[in-house]
């Protein structure tokens, strides 16, 4: 809690100094021009492998620590049985870092006790910076123009983090990309995952979220996109808070296996209870699981052509 510490002692007027110094010594030892989720360009281009049997894209669904301005995000494809694959606009650039000045404006102000509280801190920023009243489908706004050769035209001013500023229309990759930033900020050691997730029987969905060592006898993934309910002692809601599970050590090989050695990490799902100035878990009778799935499995088809 150090740098959370230095940004209480000092003037309003010199945080945006603070941060901006915290922003270079953070990117100064990044590599440039990095691509997280889906290696896929906007055209269709085919993806078959020889035999014509399956087709193979490549995809990095993790990274470790501070997302450098000029990522690129590719959150989303779409494909059909040929084995052409795009990505139609589903992509965003994290070029704005104007949210980690309006989180820092913010949490000076609070009192934080710990890491935990700031993940709730954490929470509280993200649901209303990127709103919860959603203005306009996800799908229109990165939509991309097609010319009369059927050829994606791409965009003047290109898809940006900041797009989502308001919009109601962020999901797990933007949650977690931004909380991932914040943290590093703060010092907190994060690695963001793009795999997918499980609750009870239902479906698996594509997921985003955040694996977070604190120090070596707190190690959590941290999900701020499928987050829990708090509720007071009538069960009426209070708030929201990110859903936490304990994990025993957190490391680059944990990573690898999570990523390609088909590990599952699992926890029991919770919601959050008042009862006068304790709050409890209400556990329930279903697990949460988190993986990384080898297989594509986009959020987006096309019909055969």
């Amino acid at each position: 809690m150090e740098f959370y510490n230095k940004l209480r002692s000092i003037k309003d007027e010199d945080v945006d100094s603070l941060v901006r110094n915290r922003i270079n010594e953070l990117e100064s030892n990044l590599d440039d021009d990095v691509v997280l989720g889906f290696h896929v360009e906007s055209d269709m281009e085919n993806f078959l492998d020889d035999d014509g049997d399956h087709f193979y894209v490549d995809m990095r669904c993790y990274h470790k620590g501070y997302i450098k301005k000029g990522t690129k995000m590719v959150y989303g494809v779409e494909y059909n049985s040929d084995g052409d694959i795009g990505n139609n606009g589903n992509y965003y650039y994290m070029n704005d870092e104007s949210y980690l000045y309006e989180f820092c404006h913010y949490i000076k102000d609070q009192e934080v006790c710990d890491e935990v509280d700031l993940f709730d801190h954490i929470m509280f920023f993200l649901k209303n910076y990127f709103g919860v009243i959603k203005k306009q489908d996800r799908g229109e706004m990165f939509s991309l123009l097609v010319d009369r050769y059927g050829k994606f035209i791409q965009p003047v001013n290109d898809h940006d983090i900041s797009w989502f500023k308001g919009s109601g229309n962020a999901m797990c990759s933007e949650y977690s990309s931004v909380a991932q930033n914040i943290m590093s900020l703060f010092g907190i050691d994060s690695y963001l995952i793009i795999g997918r997730e499980i609750t009870g029987n239902d479906a698996g969905q594509s997921h985003a979220f955040n694996l977070v060592s604190i120090n070596d006898d707190d190690n959590l993934l941290v999900d701020f996109a499928n987050h829990v309910v708090v509720y007071d002692i009538d069960f009426s809601k209070m708030g929201d808070s990110p859903f936490i599970g304990e994990i025993d050590k957190i490391d680059d090989q944990f990573v690898i296996d999570l990523v390609y050695n088909d590990k599952v990490l699992s926890f029991e799902d919770y919601n959050y209870l008042f009862v006068g100035d304790q709050l409890l878990q209400i556990a329930y009778d279903r697990n949460r699981h988190y993986y990384v799935e080898s297989e594509l499995i986009p959020d987006y088809k096309i019909a055969k052509k």
